[in-house]
């Protein structure tokens, strides 16, 4: 069946409304089971339930020693790639996969004095962390967490010293599997050539600021200037001058 172009967005607002409507804030904290059984008798009953695929944070990491974790409930759309909508948008049909308001339950760790959920959480984990800033243009944030990455690598596979090491958090050792000496001292040799590689990258991380710093001051100068170029100031009226 094609749907007209203004009835489908109709239809799509109408969908997600009933929604948001029921999720206010757009993020919900929730602390009990009972708390999450009156949300949900309150959602439409064809309401698909996720669980995001990674514990989220507050972009503004708390103390390691301060933090707690809460359970949040979202509006997210998802999307259905086997269930197609035709749409006639002006006499051309075009064919989208139909996307559905869904709710979404998701692990947050935020500050222990934290009330409530941030409104914008990032992904906890290192690596999904550097690819979530990749995508929305933070490489300085996405270069620290493939820092953090690569000295977490290191501390599985070199031998070094805890009073020596700056890592914050204990993690396994491949030395705990394996006796082999010849082995250990090549793995070992990699970790430190790991932890050259992080100390290389946390200083290009350092000069990419930099010109992240002189790249915004360049954009805003070349705004400055295309909008005066598009948008002159009224020539001033000059004093007709006496014969």
């Amino acid at each position: 069946m094609i749907s007209d172009w203004q009835e489908h967005q109709e239809q799509q607002a109408a969908a997600f409304a009933a929604v948001h409507d029921v999720l206010v804030d757009g993020r919900v904290k929730i602390r009990t089971a009972g708390q999450l059984a009156k949300l949900m008798q309150r959602l439409p009953a064809d309401t698909p339930i996720t669980v995001a695929s990674s514990t989220l944070m507050d972009p503004r990491p708390p103390d390691d020693t301060k933090r707690r974790t809460i359970t949040t409930v979202e509006a997210v759309p998802l999307e259905d790639p086997d269930k197609i909508i035709e749409v006639d948008d002006g006499g051309e049909v075009r064919r989208f996969a139909a996307v559905t308001p869904a709710v979404e339950l998701a692990a947050v760790i935020v500050a222990h004095d934290t009330p409530g959920a941030p409104p914008l959480p990032v992904p906890a984990p290192a690596y999904e962390r550097a690819v979530d800033a990749l995508r929305s243009g933070e490489p300085c944030v996405a270069l620290d967490k493939q820092v953090e990455l690569l000295r977490w690598m290191a501390s599985t596979l070199d031998i070094t010293d805890p009073a020596d090491s700056d890592d914050e958090v204990e993690v396994d050792h491949v030395l705990t599997w394996i006796d082999d000496t010849d082995l250990l001292a090549a793995l070992d040799v990699e970790g430190r050539r790991l932890r050259q590689a992080a100390a290389r990258l946390a200083a290009l991380r350092a000069r990419v600021a930099d010109y992240e710093i002189v790249a915004d001051v360049m954009f805003d100068a070349e705004e400055i200037v295309r909008n005066a170029a598009e948008h002159p100031p009224p020539d001033e009226e000059m004093p007709s001058s006496t014969p």
